[in-house]
């Protein structure tokens, strides 16, 4: 039986997809001379982009842990892991 896609009935269709997780600078203190979070903020980041992992690399429609990245726009922190990571294919 073919795999489908959101249950339409056509096959699985293999796309270049990259989850990313926003605004990371609002989970704690940032050290702004240096544009880096704090040691309690990097904990922070880490905790929270573990439990999303977990929730978005298990399922029916799950995506591997390497196509899920976090960073802050606001802040231009890790923007370059954005675009070099969309090529992962599911």
């Amino acid at each position: 039986m073919p795999i489908t896609l959101f249950g339409l009935g056509r096959k699985k269709t293999e796309i270049n997809l990259v989850v990313g997780i926003n605004q990371v600078d609002n989970l704690g203190p940032w050290n702004g001379k240096i544009n880096l979070p704090t040691e309690s903020t990097k904990k922070e980041i880490e905790s929270r982009t573990k439990d999303i992992i977990k929730k978005l690399s298990s399922g029916e429609f799950a995506i591997s842990k390497e196509q899920i990245e976090y960073y802050s726009a606001l802040r231009a922190f890790r923007l370059e892991n954005l675009n070099g990571n969309y090529s992962a294919p599911l």
